[in-house]
């Protein structure tokens, strides 16, 4: 029976075994790996995705650069700023009651500093401190809003960046099961756990990389029948997975921090790939375009 191995028992093992010399291979385990970075840039729906703004564009596929600007200017015309106007009159009031609350506390405890505070004072003023921040991140998303209404809004973001992630893996794992591998390895550069700062709740967007193109990516994936060039298509795939070689570019991916592939294993990237694309009836010719490109040019090697 398979056994399932977390994240921590995977890290300990690959440690060790590198460590001591010895492999998985010696162990007798059928190991796995693939490029989450990789992975994660070729999902369907991160041809939408504004690195910069860090939002997804609403638009659908198929649609030429002057196409999609009417799209999201139509998106802009058409926002109406009631909600998010009376979202940031009621930040302003948290903000005022906390700031009003944390000036009681310092007058009552007669010092600025939490340290000197007594335990029931510094209780207190750390809750009075996490209503002002909860008040000052409404304000920020909703002024983010504002700002790109033709983007998914932050929550919307982050919704979908999680089941980007979860779809990601529950393909990956469907892939290990068919295989019979024991234990999938990453081969890309780990980042900071959980999501980047940039992510989190109230974070001030539109600081994302500035050199990451999507648009590129998106060109690949969008197919009309006159324009189905093979040569147009591998530029457009080579281009965009250039990219994700860009620190920056990893940085602004919310994967998990998993340990690295120094030799060895199977890679299943292209089964996992093609079972994403699959999911997403994406054009065969695309879909072959880009396996054969990730044959050909990055040397991944087909295994089935």
């Amino acid at each position: 029976m398979k056994k399932t191995i977390s994240l921590l028992a995977l890290f300990l093992l690959f440690t060790l075994s590198a460590s001591s010399g010895v492999g998985f291979a010696s162990s007798g385990a059928k190991v796995a790996k693939i490029d989450l970075t990789l992975i994660f840039a070729l999902h369907p729906k991160m041809a939408s995705f504004n690195f910069w703004a860090m939002g997804f564009h609403k638009y659908p596929l198929g649609l030429s650069s002057d196409e999609r600007k009417a799209y999201d200017e139509k998106l802009r015309r058409e926002y109406n700023p009631a909600a998010e106007e009376k979202t940031l009159r009621l930040a302003q009031e948290k903000r005022t009651k906390a700031y009003e609350r944390m000036s009681e506390i310092r007058d009552k405890e007669n010092t600025m500093y939490l340290a000197e505070m007594s335990k029931e004072g510094a209780k207190a003023y750390n809750e009075a401190s996490d209503l002002l921040g909860v008040a000052v991140a409404m304000r920020d998303e909703a002024e983010y809003i504002m700002r790109f209404p033709y983007l998914t809004t932050p929550a919307e973001t982050r919704k979908t960046l999680q089941e980007i992630e979860k779809e990601v893996f529950d393909i990956i794992k469907e892939v290990a099961e068919k295989g019979l591998y024991d234990v999938v390895l990453n081969q890309s550069v780990p980042v900071d756990f959980a999501y980047p700062d940039s992510y989190a709740f109230g974070a001030k967007y539109a600081n994302g990389p500035t050199q990451v193109d999507q648009s590129l990516y998106y060109a690949f994936m969008s197919v009309r029948e006159d324009e189905v060039s093979q040569n147009d298509k591998k530029r457009e795939i080579g281009d965009w997975l250039k990219n994700t070689n860009a620190p920056d570019f990893q940085n602004a991916l919310p994967l998990r921090p998993w340990p690295l592939v120094l030799d060895g294993g199977d890679d299943i990237l292209l089964q996992v790939v093609a079972e994403l694309y699959d999911r997403y009836k994406i054009d065969n010719r695309v879909k072959k375009i880009l396996l054969d490109y990730l044959k050909e040019s990055l040397k991944v090697e087909d295994i089935f």
